[in-house]
């Protein structure tokens, strides 16, 4: 990975991240990634 992390709001600044499309989660901090993909898994097996 060629970012940096970012203590203050817990996410990772990437320079190649629009270039690359691999991480889809880059700019939100991990928590609110958690819950997201929390919300996504209940949704598919409910």
């Amino acid at each position: 990975m060629s970012g940096k992390y970012n203590e203050t709001d817990k996410s990772i600044s990437c320079s190649v991240c629009k270039q690359c499309g691999g991480c889809q989660y880059i700019n939100i901090a991990y928590e609110k990634e958690l819950k997201k993909n929390s919300d996504y898994l209940k949704k598919l097996f409910s």
